[in-house]
């Protein structure tokens, strides 16, 4: 059983560089950025091998007061969004150091190990994003806020969509029951 915390942040046309036209990660609004929870189970399927089901809840936003671009500033726009996510992945230890013999629980518990490992997965993210109007949130979807409900406009867009998270990271073993990674 595993807990986490992390961060989170929105990269798109909200807020952002005082710029038009700024790249991939130059554009990102660090006073955007969010808190994440998230818990998972791990199984070991062998010496290098584990399956983990992961739930995942954080938030994220984007406002064009926070930059001083005037054509995004005067359009004012803005959102959040709380996001909930339930993944499963593969991980791999590609990496071993010290004794990962966890089969031998005496072993393990007088030798701390750790390990380099790569993760795939596949899940599921739900987002709703709201604006604020006179101080109270609204959900942006009914509004068709990008032209959706217009003749030759977009579809709705779902409130879900498919995820693939890849990772790598460190795991050391503080004992047979504990990591920390």
């Amino acid at each position: 059983l595993g807990f986490g915390v992390g961060v989170a942040n929105f990269l798109g046309e909200l807020g952002g560089r005082d710029q038009v036209g700024s790249d991939f990660i130059y554009d990102l609004e660090f006073r955007e950025t969010r808190p994440t929870l998230s818990v998972n189970y791990r199984y070991q399927m062998g010496q290098k091998f584990y399956a983990k089901a992961q739930f995942a809840f954080g938030f994220v936003g984007g406002n064009d007061a926070l930059t001083e671009e005037i054509f995004r500033r005067n359009r004012n726009l803005h959102f959040r969004s709380s996001i909930f996510e339930l993944t499963a992945h593969l991980e791999y230890d590609v990496i071993q150091f010290g004794n990962k013999s966890r089969y031998n629980r005496v072993s393990s518990a007088k030798r701390s190990t750790s390990s380099v490992y790569l993760s795939l997965g596949a899940g599921v993210a739900r987002f709703n994003p709201k604006g604020n109007f006179d101080g109270e949130w609204y959900a942006l979807r009914p509004f068709g806020t990008e032209g959706q409900g217009q003749t030759g406009g977009p579809e709705d867009y779902s409130l879900y969509t498919f995820i693939l998270p890849l990772g790598a990271g460190f795991r050391y073993d503080l004992n047979a029951d504990w990591t920390i990674g």
